[in-house]
């Protein structure tokens, strides 16, 4: 293949073919809601309703929209059979805010092995028109750049395979989206703009550039930001161009080019909007979107853009999967933002060197080449308004919203990148490339893998299992959480190993709770097993698995403490816990395992307190005066200056001036939460006790005395301390 589109097309085909393959059906951008929109034409032989009752129906917010994409899929939908139809079923667990880079309830929807053929196959046929719009979109940014810049093939090469190759345009190419044909559609209408702004307008040329825009809007409605600059187009073509005519010639052709571009639009998409005003008042069909619960639908105000949704923006234009969750590293935005830095100094260097040869008297090398760039980056400009006020409406931090100005956004970078070098723009390829080539393998179908089944061998490497049976459907091999001590606002790594013991029809939630005085839960986890891929509807008996769950820790974690993890299976629907047994046939104890949680201090203490024992008393708070029957608490300041491997015990004596024992209150520190063995060096350490005092206890003057001693041993640690005299009451 000498051409080299050809290659570039052969490569992009290739790779959507991959990509296809890797995203389980359902898990594209919204493709639920777009299938179903594919089905409803296919089984009710009409249009989706629109408003409220759209957004009640399966096709939910995309009722409203345009229909030629989903009348292109329906073809090869159709020939498939209906049975068994396409159903979602949703992950309840399905998280945003997890590590994008490590596979983790990424699924939208549960995966069961019987999802095959009839509406599944259909599912699988109408992504062959999304492959088709991509490979579409990359011809027209051949033949935009070719026509837009000066370099021929060269440049409109490096654009097509820069576009190609740009991984988020693959995925979106490679599921039910309508996403690449509008911007296949909006980049053919920039294509006919520029050549009419090279060429000259005329009849034919605005009748196919109001064609294709319609085509566009007729896929998708933001397609019309397109308009922009066409109408941009038109009016430097009015004002008058660099060829020997007149004025009024200049007006004439762009009046005409114009009315034929708006007879060709009304022609194609015009029904459509007159349709909508006049069956749901609206002519864009936005307002079915309003009924969504993150719509904020109402009047337009200029506010400060929101520069975390930016960002979510930038990734999801360049490369973030599913629903925006699965993305790689950050680093890798940081490689397309240089890019688009390089390309910024090139346009800005364009500039400078126009101005100067314009200076010298140098006639200009291409005239429409500045008017061109202009109206590209009008294009983009358009789009990121429309967006900006799109976002205030709907919260959409999707780069996909971006594709109708896309293929103007890649002819500027490599328009930018050439005026550097042209090698630089010729290689621009390679950056989008490799994540392209690696993101199936590396992010999109790990993302929705099963876990990995363990042989007898390395079951067997997981050691004495707990034996832990719940109900008949599963067994807890092993609980090993991944460190002892985890700070406020960290992760706690969990592995939960599991062995399927039988099939069932319900879908039982696991769950992972960190649990403190009082039962109270300080943090947890719920998913299902295989971390939201491994449902207990759909297992196999005897099979051995392992599940890392990552339990967040709440950064306002009131008190460093020895929490107790409790680990079960939850019946969503009844929300009642699975009962479990031993190999005893006991019931479970209420906890599997315990970790160190240590809250943020406050404030910076002060100098450790003297002596030589490696737990010191540094102070403490009590009441010097007491009422015989009552209990009060007696909190004691610890200072650990090391760690140690044993569990002490706090002894807490009120004693008679003949040094006679009164009353006692021994026990743990905090009442058995924080072991001494837990403590960690240079640790402080409030330690409250409940001190009680017997009824028959004598008025007069006592002395506290505290201290530390094993209890296996009795042996002491250190010297008791005296804290000080209390008056005894009486009641």
């Amino acid at each position: 293949m000498r051409h080299p589109l050809l290659l570039v097309l052969a490569g992009f085909l290739a790779l959507t073919v991959v990509y296809s393959w890797a995203i389980p059906p359902l898990e594209g951008s919204d493709e639920y809601e777009h299938f179903a929109y594919i089905n409803w034409l296919i089984t009710e032989r009409r249009f989706p309703i629109q408003g409220e009752a759209g957004w009640e129906s399966p096709v939910r917010q995309e009722s409203g929209q345009p229909p030629l994409y989903y009348l292109l899929a329906s073809l090869p939908a159709r020939l498939s059979d209906e049975q068994p139809p396409v159903v979602f079923r949703p992950n309840p667990y399905f998280r945003y805010d997890l590590d994008p880079t490590r596979p983790d309830n990424k699924n939208t929807a549960l995966h069961y092995p019987e999802d095959t053929g009839g509406g599944w196959r259909a599912l699988r046929l109408a992504r062959i028109a999304s492959i088709l719009s991509g490979a579409l979109f990359v011809i027209c940014v051949y033949g935009l750049a070719a026509t837009v810049l000066p370099a021929g093939r060269g440049a409109a090469a490096a654009a097509a395979a820069f576009a190609a190759f740009i991984p988020q345009v693959i995925f979106h190419s490679s599921h039910v989206s309508n996403d690449m044909l509008a911007a296949a559609f909006s980049t053919l209408t920039l294509w006919l703009l520029a050549r009419i702004v090279r060429l000259g307008g005329g009849r034919r040329r605005g009748l196919a550039l109001g064609a294709a825009l319609g085509l566009a809007a007729l896929v998708k409605v933001n397609a019309l930001v397109v308009g922009l600059p066409v109408a941009l187009g038109f009016a430097w073509i009015g004002l008058g161009r660099d060829k020997p005519v007149s004025r009024r010639d200049h007006l004439l052709e762009a009046l005409t080019t114009a009315g034929w571009s708006a007879f060709g639009f009304l022609i194609v998409a015009g029904w459509w909007f007159l349709r909508s005003r006049l069956l749901y008042g609206a002519f864009l069909g936005l307002n079915t979107h309003c009924y969504q619960e993150l719509s904020t639908c109402g009047p337009i105000r200029l506010v400060w853009p929101n520069w975390f949704a930016w960002r979510d923006t930038f990734r999801s234009f360049w490369a973030a999967f599913g629903l925006a969750n699965i993305r790689p590293w950050d680093w890798v935005y940081w490689l397309f933002a240089a890019l688009i830095g390089l390309a910024i100094v090139g346009l800005i260097l364009f500039v400078i060197r126009r101005r100067q040869a314009r200076a010298a008297g140098a006639p200009a090398a291409d005239p429409h080449l500045p008017v061109l760039l202009v109206l590209m980056a009008s294009a983009v400009a358009g789009n990121l308004l429309l967006l900006y006020v799109w976002m205030q409406q709907i919260l959409a931090t999707y780069g996909r919203l971006l594709y109708p100005s896309l293929g103007g956004i890649v002819v500027l970078l490599v328009a930018g990148l050439w005026e550097l070098h042209p090698r630089l723009a010729r290689l621009a390829w390679l950056v989008p490339v490799g994540l392209a080539v690696a993101a199936p393998f590396w992010l999109i179908r790990p993302a929705y893998a099963l876990p990995r089944f363990l042989d007898e061998a390395a079951t067997a490497a997981l050691g004495d299992s707990l034996d832990w049976k719940y109900g008949d459907v599963a067994e807890l091999v092993s609980i090993t959480p991944a460190a002892s001590s985890v700070a406020a606002g960290d992760t706690l790594p969990v592995e939960l190993c599991w062995q399927t013991l039988g099939e069932t029809d319900t879908n039982y939630t696991v769950f992972l709770q960190a649990v403190g005085p009082g039962d109270i839960i300080v943090a947890d986890r719920y998913t299902f097993h295989g971390l939201g891929s491994y449902p207990t509807a759909i297992w196999e008996r005897g099979r051995v698995f392992c599940d890392t769950l990552r339990m967040p820790i709440p950064v306002g974690l009131e008190r460093t403490l020895v929490y107790r993890l409790a680990v079960g299976l939850l019946d969503d629907a009844s929300d009642e816990r699975l009962p479990g047994h031993d190999p005893a046939g006991n019931p479970l104890p209420p906890f599997a395992g315990e970790v160190r949680l240590g809250a943020n201090p406050e404030t910076a203490r002060e100098t450790p307190p003297p002596g030589d024992a490696a737990i010191r008393l540094a102070g403490a708070e009590f009441a010097p005066r007491r009422r015989a029957g009552e209990t009060q608490p007696v909190t004691l300041h610890w200072y650990a200056s090391e760690a140690m491997p044993i569990d002490y015990t706090v002894f807490v004596h009120l004693r008679d001036s003949d040094g006679r024992l009164v009353a006692q209150a021994d026990g743990p520190p905090l009442d058995g939460w924080y072991p001494t063995s837990w403590w960690t060096a240079g640790e402080w350490v409030a330690d409250e006790h409940a001190f009680a005092l017997p009824a028959e206890t004598p008025p007069g003057a006592y002395q506290l005395v505290v201290g530390l001693y094993d209890p296996a041993t009795g042996e002491r640690l250190g010297d008791e301390q005296s804290l000080g005299p209390v008056e005894i009451v009486a009641p």
